[in-house]
């Protein structure tokens, strides 16, 4: 497999599961110091959220 895999979805009986190992992606800073910011607004990372949004409506539909 290529790229930066860091998750994993599955269905699992009546239910799904997602698990990511890295959290920053979801998570939304700012530097106080230097105001850059980190994470789901960060550059370069204009579909974080998006995906995100995704992940939960995925995970929220009746299977």
């Amino acid at each position: 497999m290529d790229g930066w895999s860091q998750g994993a979805v599955l269905e699992l009986g009546k239910g799904r599961i997602v698990v990511f190992s890295e959290g920053m992606m979801f998570s939304s800073q700012v530097d106080s110091t230097t105001g850059k910011k980190y994470g789901l607004t960060s550059a370069g990372a204009q579909h974080n959220e998006q995906f995100l949004n995704s992940v939960v409506h995925w995970l929220v539909e009746e299977l």
